[in-house]
């Protein structure tokens, strides 16, 4: 894998757009227990953000990760870490997987993730030093069937990464009971951008909304949304990714 990651790369993109270039881990138990795969997820959220911000997710790099210890409960796998610990190990296996020589080997996480890519330095480097350092990919995005004690975590500390999980052991429902694992990965990726979770707005950042969605009828339009707090929130870290990426 590293071969492909550590080859020279250019990327000509559309000048209005913001492009985000995620890498993505799947664990064992995301395809057995869940089923739907990553692929579909990002196509489903990548028009809502580009609709809404310009903001183009491109998933360049899908890799397999090992979730961790995990033991069987009401019929469920179960893992033994909460959400933090899962995502710490996703950190430290997508540095393993990149071959990152930088921050112990781990996914660099540092709060410049928000200064964006910034000027061209050299013949390679941008500023900003998930750019610099994590070869290139902008945010980290990692999924496991296991069940935990919440669906995702996103945002601060971890500035650049996301989490999601395919059960919550809070709700008792697997994401895929209405086929919310794509708007729960929307919400997550949103926490990367500063949108704070919220009670009472409607839209993809409520959490109200979100307990609330078995009582919901079929249509899921509303919380796809990013009402006028949330948006206010992310637009101002948007513009941080913009124009020609060059790696090699």
């Amino acid at each position: 894998m590293s071969k492909t990651i550590n080859q020279q790369f250019t990327i000509e993109s559309d000048p209005n757009k913001h492009v985000v270039f995620a890498f993505v881990l799947m664990d064992d138990w995301w395809g057995y227990n869940i089923g739907r795969s990553v692929d579909d997820l990002f196509d489903a959220i990548r028009p809502r953000f580009l609709e809404r911000f310009s903001i183009d997710i491109r998933a360049m790099g899908i890799g397999w990760w090992d979730s961790g210890p995990h033991h069987t409960g009401a019929g469920l796998q179960v893992s033994d870490l909460d959400m933090e610990g899962l995502l710490n190990r996703a950190i430290s296996e997508a540095g393993q997987r990149l071959e990152l020589v930088s921050h112990n080997y781990k996914w660099d996480n540092y709060r410049d993730f928000y200064t964006g890519r910034g000027k061209f330095l050299g013949t390679k480097n941008y500023v900003g030093r998930t750019s610099r350092y994590n070869h290139g990919y902008d945010i980290l995005v990692a999924f496991t069937g296991l069940a935990a004690n919440h669906y995702g975590i996103a945002g601060e500390p971890y500035y650049s990464s996301a989490l999601v999980t395919g059960y919550s052991l809070t709700s008792g429902h697997s994401v895929n009971y209405l086929g919310e694992a794509d708007e729960w990965l929307q919400h997550e990726i949103s926490h990367l951008f500063r949108a704070d979770d919220n009670y009472g707005s409607e839209d993809v950042m409520d959490y109200q909304s979100f307990w609330g969605l078995w009582n919901w009828t079929w249509n899921l339009d509303p919380i796809r949304q990013w009402k006028t707090k949330s948006y206010n929130q992310m637009i101002e870290h948007v513009a941080n990714f913009n124009g020609r990426l060059t790696y090699g």
